[in-house]
């Protein structure tokens, strides 16, 4: 395969990340275009190893674009990650993409779910809201498909009341490594395990950068000073029916979204100062699913979100834990990474690699120490 892009990134060579699919590299070349400094970029070579659909970025700081890269092959697993999951009766999913190690185009399910909940037919992301509690602990199989073959698996949901929705506060993820003024697209969130979640109770956060004593976000350490992103999501618990006015503000990049990830009701993106910017939503009595993505490049990390209503007779404060709770998906371990030692010698501290979602505690059968020594 071959494709040729044109950026412009004034006078700074472009990267891609993240790596290239194996088999796949690229070279670049400046060229002049009326005046200005532009470069290619080629992408060539012949990908040895199937991938599922695959998000990229080309360009340089806040000279970027992204691209997707799918590459079919024969596929040999499938998953959302969880054989479980517990789901709330009238309240949006947050949607629940599925995993594979070769791109696939096709996706079906047995079998079939309530009419208000819903799986993308060439994605398999399953979205909506179950209307009651007659479908828990069945038994889904879901089967996706390429033109080289087909690939199964089962999941299942435990599906509880609203009433017992009670988990004060939301969900926040956090991954390091970005380098780019573009926040992630959705499937960097859910194909790359996040290195830190935890439950949050308040959404505003500004770090102590330019004092020099690091990053002071609640329960971030020093990987969370600079070039790293968040995903947090919870869900608004409305009481009176009626217009509510949002405020958002970071730098540098954010989103926020109520109900659908399909477009942002805020879209701050790229590298940038504090700024306020706003918008109104009507929302109905009832829960309603809110996403939030955060970019922090280098500086000053800020990110706060506000709200008022005149319908509901709320004046202008932070969203927290008073009125939003934990649910939807997670926590769902994926597995460990190889965890290797030396006789004698303290070994590092190992983590389950998660998806979503914020443990409160783990277990293990049998019993296995994770961090210690080799005896």
């Amino acid at each position: 395969m071959t494709c040729t892009c044109l950026v412009t990134t004034q006078n700074r060579i472009p990267r891609i990340n993240p790596q290239l699919p194996i088999g796949l590299s690229f070279e670049t070349t400046q060229v002049s275009q009326g005046g200005y400094p532009f470069y290619t970029v080629v992408i060539s070579g012949t990908p040895s190893v199937p991938q599922q659909s695959s998000t990229y970025s080309v360009g340089n700081k806040e000279f970027v674009t992204q691209f997707r890269i799918g590459i079919i092959g024969t596929p040999s697993s499938l998953s959302y990650g969880f054989d479980s999951m517990t789901q709330y009766v009238g309240v949006p999913i947050e949607p629940i993409p599925i995993r594979s190690d070769a791109y696939l185009n096709e996706f079906t399910i047995q079998p079939a779910l309530p009419a208000s909940v819903t799986m993308d037919p060439t994605t398999g992301t399953i979205t909506g809201k179950f209307p009651d509690t007659s479908m828990s602990n069945q038994v889904f199989t879901v089967t996706g498909k390429n033109s080289m073959g087909s690939v199964t698996t089962t999941v299942k949901f435990l599906i509880r009341a609203e009433a017992e929705m009670t988990t004060p506060g939301f969900i926040g993820c956090y991954w390091t490594g970005t380098t780019e003024c573009r926040t992630p697209a959705f499937d960097y969130y859910y194909q790359n395990p996040a290195q830190y979640c935890q439950i949050e109770t308040k959404l505003d956060f500004a770090d102590s950068y330019y004092e020099g004593s690091g990053n002071t976000w609640p329960g971030l350490d020093e990987r969370f000073r600079d070039y790293y992103t968040s995903y947090m999501y919870g869900y608004f618990n409305v009481l009176v029916e009626g217009n509510y006015n949002f405020q958002m503000d970071s730098d540098d990049a954010s989103f926020l979204y109520i109900d659908s990830l399909e477009e942002p009701v805020i879209n701050r993106d790229g590298c940038r100062g504090t700024s306020p910017e706003y918008a109104t939503v009507s929302l109905a009595v009832g829960r309603h699913l809110f996403v939030v993505k955060f970019l922090e490049v280098n500086g000053a990390a800020v990110l706060n979100l506000k709200f008022a209503s005149t319908d509901a007779g709320i004046d202008q404060m932070y969203v927290d834990n008073t009125m939003t709770t934990v649910g939807g998906r997670g926590p769902t371990f994926i597995t460990y990474p190889l965890i290797t030692g030396y006789v004698n010698a303290e070994l590092k501290v190992y983590t389950p690699e998660m998806s979503s979602g914020g443990q409160r505690s783990c277990r293990s059968e049998p019993e296995v120490c994770l961090y210690g020594r080799w005896y």
